[in-house]
């Protein structure tokens, strides 16, 4: 693990700023306006509305947030800055791609029994418009990809573990459809082959 100095921090929490604002900020300009256009896409299959709704796994989406902590404890200052470029990146092209097509989601959303604060926020904060690509999936992908060139051998077989499971868990909460893990995954791999690679190749 990396020392835990105060210049250190002080550089994280920087980037970390930046990134988490340039997100903010197209996440949710994008969902105000898809939130008020009718021409909204069903990028959905019909089986998908079958699968099980598992409201614990929950806690398992919403822990691709304690990525960057990881990052912090094992990243260098040159593979954090690049880690927050390339995931602004994916940002970007997420956000072009949920004006260009807006999405319906199939689900109808519930606030099931023991979990109703925790939902009840979420649906608060996400209105169910920027779907296709999952940024979830996309931003697992790409951390994950980057955690796995510097974790020890257990902790690249625990954080693929968990980068699998939040997969699974954006459709059994019922926050994503098929199509949107599918694009989601593809872009991750292009943050994180194109963009983060690309940067870090460079003096």
């Amino acid at each position: 693990m990396k020392p835990f100095t105060l210049n250190r921090l002080i550089f994280f929490s920087k980037k970390l700023i930046r990134t988490v604002g340039i997100f903010l900020l197209l996440y949710v300009s994008c969902n105000w306006i898809s939130s008020h256009r009718q021409d909204l896409h069903e990028f959905y299959f019909d089986w998908e509305l079958t699968l099980p709704f598992y409201p614990w796994m929950i806690f398992i989406y919403i822990s691709a947030y304690l990525y960057p902590l990881i990052h912090l404890g094992y990243l260098d200052e040159k593979q954090i800055a690049n880690t927050g470029y390339a995931t602004e990146i994916c940002a970007y092209i997420a956000a072009v791609i949920f004006i260009l097509f807006p999405a319906k989601l199939g689900f109808a959303r519930s606030l099931p029994t023991g979990y109703e604060q925790s939902f009840s926020t979420l649906f608060f904060v996400d209105l169910p418009h920027n779907l296709l690509p999952s940024l979830h999936v996309a931003f697992a992908t790409l951390w994950t990809l980057v955690l796995l060139e510097v974790l020890p051998k257990w902790g690249r077989y625990l954080i693929s573990l968990h980068c699998f499971l939040i997969w699974v868990s954006v459709i059994l909460v019922r926050q994503h459809h098929f199509l949107d893990i599918v694009f989601g995954l593809i872009l991750g791999l292009i943050g994180y082959f194109v963009v983060y690679q690309k940067e870090m190749a460079k003096n």
